[in-house]
């Protein structure tokens, strides 16, 4: 979906966009996560989640502690991401109708919070797939983040590096913290 040259509004901090491309943003973003829920590893973390759930239910499942306790952590883990997929799926299904229903009946009184909506859901979609990369994988609370100066080097390069890697590692940092409570 091409937004434009200025999609932002310069007053409110908003997206500015036409009825027609609320529709069609929505549309990607929904077909972008149908896409997901059928590949092949999204598939597969279904199956896990299926099979983590049947040694739950098992009588001697608490026999082997240890082993317990990472289906536990497995089955959540997969559980909450699927779930994430499916409301997000819901969500853009939902306001894609809802878009093109306003652009049906040419109510730009909506257009502002859908433009907000569909922020919302770039982001939320942009951070499910980071989630849906690393879901099978038990190491999944950690991350690495390599930056990189690309361009000619001066000796001030390194400043504006050092300042982006210490804001990313606040705002994981951050919400790690939220995360835990």
């Amino acid at each position: 979906v091409k937004l434009g040259a200025s999609p932002l509004d310069a007053d409110s901090k908003r997206l500015r966009l036409t009825d027609r491309e609320l529709v069609e943003g929505f549309a990607s973003l929904r077909l972008k996560l149908q896409v997901w829920s059928e590949r092949p590893d999204v598939l597969k973390y279904e199956d896990e989640r299926s099979q983590a759930l049947a040694a739950m239910n098992k009588p001697s499942f608490w026999d082997n502690t240890h082993g317990a306790q990472q289906t536990v952590e497995k089955f959540y883990r997969l559980d909450r991401v699927l779930k994430r997929l499916r409301q997000l799926s819901e969500r853009a299904e939902y306001l894609e109708e809802l878009a093109g229903l306003v652009r049906r009946e040419r109510d730009s009184s909506y257009r502002g919070d859908l433009a907000d909506s569909y922020a919302q859901l770039e982001s939320d979609v942009a951070f499910l797939e980071i989630e849906l990369m690393s879901a099978g994988s038990a190491a999944n609370k950690y991350a690495m983040l390599v930056v990189r100066v690309v361009g000619q080097r001066h000796k001030d390069d390194a400043q504006p590096m050092v300042q982006l890697a210490q804001m990313y590692a606040r705002g994981a940092s951050a919400r790690a913290m939220r995360s835990a409570w």
